[in-house]
């Protein structure tokens, strides 16, 4: 009974031992998975960025037609 006892408590501290990596190893998941939050929110960001850019480029770029197009129609 002692030696089956004692291989009993054994188990139990390996289970007990395995059931903590678990749980630190959720936490690190968790973790990670805020920081990827996070990153994907610096994606939006950027994206954002970009478009304005893309826009504010278009816009510039149709001024700058317009202009062309009508010192054209004053030169001819």
């Amino acid at each position: 009974p002692d030696i089956h006892m004692g291989q009993t408590n054994a188990q139990m501290g390996i289970t007990d031992v395995h059931m903590r990596q678990t749980d630190a190893h959720m936490a690190q998941t968790d973790v990670h998975m805020g920081q990827t939050g996070v990153r994907m929110g610096h994606t939006g960001v950027h994206m954002t960025q970009i478009t304005n850019l893309t826009d504010r480029t278009t816009a510039a770029a149709g001024w700058a037609e317009l202009v062309r197009v009508t010192g054209q129609m004053f030169i001819t």
